[in-house]
């Protein structure tokens, strides 16, 4: 046999002996994984000899580059928005709560000691005890808690039977205007013209009972019969350092004139009224006003409460 076929037969058994290495497995003895066997994320996440081309997020999943967002996604909120956040934000003053106020319990001043008038927070609440009658006209302020006896001997207690969010003291106005007094006044006593924000204001227990029952000389809202469309506000008049008016508030402290009696009420609890349209003010009055109103003026008694007087920080 020449030389040649046997070196093509030689050549011909390392080649078979090769492919049948390739074909009869990836994995040696000492278990080191190949990429053929490679079928899961365990898989992936335990080989190191993969390329890392094979074990990246694609491009389109995932970017590589720098990211940019588009101007309209950085924008600053459009101006109500803000606006809103700025009205939320805005900052206010307490200007006078009266719990800075001595009193002993179930107790009140009513002006009786000729000083005619009180100070509280940033505030001055003028009165006027008229020492003949042993009565009073104005503010005066009080913790009592009895609101259920009626008529005047329990003018100094407000309807809710406390301050206005369960504080203990809290101001009882009389409005004498009606016979020659000054209206209920407050002063405020600070260094700068400011607008008030609003304070909580409420029934006195001796208004409140006379318009839900009756007495001997108011008679009781609404009637026998439910329909008469009776009312009674507190009208409060701002007036600047000069005592040029600055503007008007009215709250209602009962209403029966809606056509049907199902929105009929008398405030029995404190209710946050808005000030700021009296504008800026130094000195704020309130005169009462009713629809059960007579030869002699008002009937119904003319008292309401007042508490926690807040402006806005300028």
């Amino acid at each position: 046999m020449s030389t040649f076929p046997r070196i093509f037969i030689l050549t011909t058994l390392l080649t078979a002996l090769v492919l049948l290495a390739s074909c009869s497995g990836s994995s040696d003895d000492s278990g080191d994984t190949t990429a053929a066997d490679v079928v899961s994320g365990e898989d992936i996440a335990a080989s190191d000899t993969l390329p890392e081309e094979d074990i990246l997020p694609d491009e389109d999943i995932i970017p590589t580059g720098d990211i940019t967002l588009p101007d309209e996604d950085i924008a600053v909120p459009d101006e109500d928005v803000v606006e809103l956040v700025e009205e939320v934000a805005e900052p206010s003053l307490l200007l006078a709560d009266f719990e800075d106020l001595g009193l002993a319990d179930e107790s009140y001043w009513d002006g009786a000691d000729g000083t005619g008038l009180f100070v509280s927070g940033q505030l001055s609440f003028l009165n006027l005890f008229n020492q003949e009658f042993m009565s009073w006209d104005g503010y005066g302020y009080s913790n009592i808690t009895d609101n259920t006896t009626p008529g005047y001997d329990n003018q100094f207690s407000a309807i809710p039977g406390s301050g206005a969010e369960d504080s203990t003291t809290y101001v009882i106005a009389h409005d004498g205007t009606g016979y020659g007094a000054q209206a209920p006044t407050f002063i405020i006593d600070y260094e700068m013209p400011i607008v008030l924000d609003g304070a909580y204001v409420t029934n006195a227990t001796f208004s409140y009972h006379s318009m839900a029952e009756g007495d001997d000389f108011a008679k009781k809202f609404g009637g026998v019969d439910g329909t008469d469309a009776d009312w009674f506000m507190v009208t409060f008049t701002g007036y600047d350092n000069d005592g040029e008016e600055t503007g008007t508030v009215e709250f209602y402290l009962a209403d029966f004139q809606a056509e049907t009696g199902d929105n009929d009420y008398i405030i029995s609890e404190w209710t946050w009224v808005d000030l700021s349209a009296l504008g800026e003010v130094g000195e704020v009055q309130a005169i009462l006003s009713s629809s059960d109103t007579g030869e002699w003026g008002m009937n119904t008694p003319a008292y309401f409460a007042i508490d926690q007087i807040v402006a806005l920080e300028l």
